[in-house]
């Protein structure tokens, strides 16, 4: 009880205390303008009103006139601020510290009235008044050690120096990036400090109160001699207690989740990275060649090593789960920034090694003045040529291009001199190697799927290859990295996964030769014109090489004579599929059940597609599955459903693609009857279904049935004009019985797929006896 009481008093001193602050903080502020207020006519009113707000403690009203003041074209505050510029920055700033103490990290939205409208006078003035001004007022604060801000007051001090900083033009903003970004740095390292300085005093106080407690519940008839010895073990068994010891199961909860002192970091995180990006877009906004060479590429190398600082940080790397920016992964804004700066990973990884050649080579040039040698004596002495031949040896990247055209010396500086955090660089790389980095738009060539798109020239190749050993080689190579990417993690935007219109006149009228000259190539010249798969890579842009993939892998299915081979490279094809993302997969079967050139190909096609559509509609439990719904269990399928039901062609080498379209129509009517999700029972669906499909199609069947039928009634004419079919196709002769013992196989299949029609309009008739 008495402790109680004590907190009580405690906390009604500093409330009085803060009150006092308060107070005199807006009794400087109000001396500060007054001379201005006194001015203007109505200056002496303006003033008692102050006045009467700050005795009231009505601070709310006191900033409120303060801002009409200031943003009111006609008053003496807004004409002559600037006499009192730094003045009155400064106090602005105090009373925004001082206002904000309620402020919680957990909640960075929750800001109390009188803060907000501070904020919004110095964000006025940070736009409208001299931005180099402006910026050094701020810079004050972060190398005083007079006044300690509040994290709220330092955070909005990022966002105001942001505001300022854009108005500077980009070449010329270097100097104040360097004076910014350092105190955000130390901003999160001592916040950080001084959160474990206040828990191990939180723990220290609560070991010390549980000690207290138990020695008054020492039996006081112990004797004095013993209540001593038992108070020594109890604060000795207390100081042996100052790691705790948790359970497994707790112990997992706290590796999995992320607690508040992880979370308070995510919202000052969000804004210096943001703060971070948007100087990075303006480098890449214009032409470097508009801009001093060393100004950008200096911006750059500074922003990069920053990056990676951030990376190194506890605050950053150690949380269980990923902090977020806006919904995502505070990580991907960091891939944004480095992808943005054009950093590669190699570079990055070199850059110590460059480092630290520059600071030998200082060190032997320093050596050789302090023995009064000159610059010609440098030439004779092999580390330090070494040291240069090795820099000539590295490497080009984008930041050595840049650079080629300053002067040597001028170069080294601005690529040595970078001391890049080594705990940075290999958080780095644990997101490479361990993380999907491509959801998080990190630069790798690293990653299983990095590898994967920016080899698919070379896999192509081996696949295009006559040698179908060759062309295992890269079915082999698919499946290794396919096995390490995350399923649904690859996106190709839809144009890229529709062929390309190529025109080429020198090569059309070649294939219109090579046609003439040999019939045989017909079925390869209308393919290439309508798939990529024999289109060598160079000729197509780079975006359609996942595709072209695809159709190669498509082309090996079909023509690799080794069965085992066909089999294997099948599942690797499906289970390739498998890692686009939702829209990916179910654009692309689109796109290859409506123009694949091998009609025994695009039977399969369909069954994989239904395969698709039944994983969707029972799969709830990846997170990805509402996707995967949006697509395969919706009315976007309709289109796609009643392609192969499509009536025309030549029935026979369509027959495995219609018997799979038969059964794809008839499992949805089955699947969807109750809950109609994809439109296929909607009456308007039913009929046009019967009257362009499934109609013409049975008629069709029953065309090519009877005239098979003849055939294996033993019909002269019929089996004669078979034969002649089975010729062109290439094939040895059959003699009158083998093609009636084909004929007859052929009348079953047609008869099943004529009965599944029949079947299918038995569930459709159902609709009408709803109704």
């Amino acid at each position: 009880m008495e402790e109680l009481e004590r907190k009580l008093n405690q906390n009604q001193q500093i409330r009085e205390e803060e009150e006092l602050e308060d107070l005199e903080i807006e009794n400087q502020l109000l001396d500060i303008i007054e001379p201005l207020l006194l001015q203007s006519g109505d200056g002496a009113q303006i003033k008692e009103q102050l006045e009467n707000y700050k005795n009231e403690k009505e601070f709310e009203k006191f900033f409120q006139i303060l801002y009409e003041q200031l943003i009111n074209p006609e008053s003496e505050i807004n004409k002559s601020y600037n006499d009192i510029y730094w003045e009155f920055v400064n106090q602005l700033v105090r009373s925004l510290n001082s206002h904000s103490r309620d402020w919680n990290v957990l909640n960075p939205l929750n800001v109390n009235s009188k803060s907000v409208i501070l904020l919004n006078i110095l964000e006025w003035l940070s736009l409208n008044s001299s931005p180099r001004e402006f910026l050094l007022v701020i810079e004050e604060f972060q190398v005083s050690s007079f006044i300690r801000l509040g994290l709220f007051t330092k955070i909005s001090l990022i966002n105001l120096s942001k505001h300022s900083l854009k108005r500077i033009k980009v070449e010329k903003r270097l100097v104040f990036l360097k004076s910014l970004l350092s105190p955000m740095i130390k901003l999160l390292i001592e916040e950080k400090e001084l959160e474990d300085k206040e828990s191990l005093q939180k723990q220290q106080q609560q070991q010390q109160q549980n000690l207290n407690i138990e020695t008054e519940e020492i039996d006081d008839e112990d004797s004095q001699d013993e209540n001593n010895n038992e108070s020594g073990d109890q604060q000795q068994q207390q100081q042996q207690q100052g790691v705790k010891i948790v359970g497994p199961e707790k112990e997992e909860l706290l590796s999995q989740t992320n607690t508040d002192s992880d979370l308070k970091w995510q919202y000052p995180l969000t804004v210096i990275l943001e703060f971070v990006h948007s100087f990075i877009v303006d480098l890449n906004q214009e032409s470097v060649e508009n801009y001093k060479l060393d100004a950008v590429s200096e911006q750059q190398h500074l922003l990069l090593q920053f990056i990676l600082q951030l990376l190194s940080l506890e605050s950053v790397a150690s949380t269980p789960q990923p902090l977020l920016c806006n919904g995502f992964p505070i990580v991907n804004l960091i891939g944004d920034c480095l992808s943005d700066l054009g950093i590669s990973i190699p570079y990055i990884l070199n850059s110590d090694k460059r480092f630290r050649g520059k600071k030998r080579e200082m060190e032997l040039e320093d050596m050789y003045l302090d023995e009064g040698l000159d610059d010609e004596d440098f030439q004779d002495d092999p580390d330090l040529q070494s040291l240069l031949q090795l820099d000539e040896n590295q490497p080009k990247t984008n930041f050595d291009d840049d650079l080629e055209e300053e002067e040597e010396d001028e170069t080294l500086d601005i690529l040595w001199d970078l001391n890049l955090s080594y705990a940075g660089i290999g958080h780095l790389l644990y997101l490479l190697l361990l993380k999907s980095n491509e959801t998080h738009k990190l630069p790798s060539i690293i990653s299983s799927q990095s590898l994967l798109m920016d080899s698919l020239p070379y896999i192509i190749s081996l696949l295009q290859h006559s040698n179908y050993k060759l062309g295992f080689k890269a079915i082999q190579m698919i499946s290794f990295l396919e096995k390490r990417i995350k399923n649904s993690s690859i996106h190709i935007p839809l144009e890229y996964l529709k062929n390309p219109d190529l025109h080429d006149p020198i090569s059309d009228l070649l294939d219109s030769n090579n046609n003439n000259n040999n019939n045989s190539n017909s079925n390869n010249t209308k393919s290439g014109a309508i798939w990529i798969f024999d289109k060598s890579t160079q000729s197509l842009d780079v975006h359609y090489h996942f595709l072209q993939l695809i159709e190669c892998m498509i082309n090996y299915l079909v023509k690799c004579p080794v069965q085992k081979i066909r089999s294997f490279s099948y599942k690797v094809f499906v289970l390739l599929l498998n890692s686009l993302s939702a829209d990916s997969r179910f654009n692309l079967l689109s796109t290859l059940i409506q123009t694949c050139i091998f009609p025994s190909f695009t039977g399969l096609l369909v069954h994989i597609f239904k395969e698709q559509i039944d994983h969707a509609w029972n799969d709830s439990s990846s997170t990805s599955s509402t996707d995967q719904k949006a697509y395969f269990v919706s009315p976007k399928i309709l289109e796609i459903v009643t392609y192969p039901l499509q009536p025309g062609g030549n029935m026979m080498e369509r027959m495995d693609t219609i018997m799979n379209g038969l059964n794809l129509y008839r499992y949805l009517l089955i699947r969807d009857k109750e809950t109609n999700y994809t439109s296929i029972w909607h009456r308007a669906q039913i009929q046009a279904s019967r009257d362009i499909s499934l109609l013409p199609l049975k008629r069709d069947l029953e065309k090519v049935q009877s005239e098979f039928q003849s055939s294996a009634n033993g019909d002269e004419a019929t089996m004669k004009k078979l034969l002649s079919s089975v010729s062109k196709m290439g094939l040895e002769e059959l003699s009158k019985e083998e093609v009636q013992k084909a004929s007859t196989l052929v009348v079953f299949h047609l008869d099943m797929a004529i009965d599944i029609i029949n079947r299918i309009f038995e569930l459709q008739d159902t609709l009408k006896s709803d109704d």
